[in-house]
């Protein structure tokens, strides 16, 4: 009964040590000591690009492949929990695969190879509502 007693001690004081803490909830209520929140973290988010070859609907949380640099697949999952859980599709039709997307930067970075074209056309300039580059104000 000591040893377990012991044991029990030493393990709140560990988790009374910022350094030590091994659970994620006590190093939460140090934080919080100091007024500060910790955020709870997001899973990576990005954008997939999807060439269809019929109208359809892809449902939310069906898993994508893509390759990766490495040659191992990266699975990622379209929509969200919430989206998958409510029903939600995205509508995906053959006569939208070659719209162009829209880009931020005056100068985009070159395509790779075996790439369609720059996706900012030639000659073209930014919106007169844009700020120039490097500038915070109008």
């Amino acid at each position: 009964m000591g040893d377990e007693f012991s044991y029990l001690l030493d393990q709140i004081a560990q988790e009374n040590r910022f350094d030590t803490a091994r659970e994620r909830r006590s190093l939460i209520h140090q934080a919080r000591l100091v007024d500060y929140e910790p955020d709870e973290g997001a899973a990576a988010q990005g954008w997939l690009t999807v060439t269809a070859s019929a109208p359809g609907v892809i449902p939310a949380g069906t898993a994508l492949a893509a390759p990766s640099d490495s040659g191992r697949a990266l699975i990622f999952e379209v929509g969200s929990l919430s989206e998958a859980e409510a029903g939600k599709g995205y509508g995906v039709d053959p006569a939208v695969n070659r719209l162009p997307a829209y880009v931020f930067e005056e100068d985009p970075p070159e395509p790779p190879p075996g790439e369609p074209g720059a996706l900012w056309p030639q000659g073209a300039r930014a919106h007169p509502s844009c700020l120039p580059r490097g500038a915070t104000e109008a």
